[in-house]
């Protein structure tokens, strides 16, 4: 008896979207070599999930924070998790948007970052 619906396959996967459609967020990335950064340069990886109002709300905190308190001293990188997911579980990253500081001193900050002192607390920036 058909019900109308069409079930796909199992084991067949949704054809993948075109990524052209989606572009990447913005960053402030420099190209990831050490010798680009200065010495004191915080190095940040901020994973998010898709396009979400949450994940843009943290990029921009994010971008507006280092402007502030670390201009000409930063790199982000954005990692999209929903178009990368063993990333998240190879890091463990249990929740997003998530932070990460691989320099000077590792560090994690989880959320939209909208928090700039406890922000600036984990990434051991004077905040004003």
């Amino acid at each position: 008896m058909s019900t109308g619906r069409h079930r796909r396959p199992q084991g067949m996967r949704a054809p993948a979207t075109d990524a052209a459609a989606a572009p990447p967020p913005p960053t402030d990335a420099l190209p990831r070599t050490a010798a680009t950064l200065p010495p004191d340069a915080h190095d940040f990886v901020l994973y998010i999930a898709g396009f979400k109002p949450s994940s843009h709300r943290a990029l921009l905190n994010l971008q507006s924070f280092c402007r502030q308190h670390l201009p000409d001293r930063h790199r982000i990188t954005v990692v999209d998790v929903c178009a990368n997911p063993t990333v998240a579980r190879n890091l463990n990253i249990v929740a997003l948007p998530t932070l990460i500081r691989i320099t000077p001193q590792p560090g994690r900050f989880i959320g939209d970052l909208t928090d700039t002192t406890a922000l600036a607390m984990v990434t051991d920036v004077s905040h004003d």
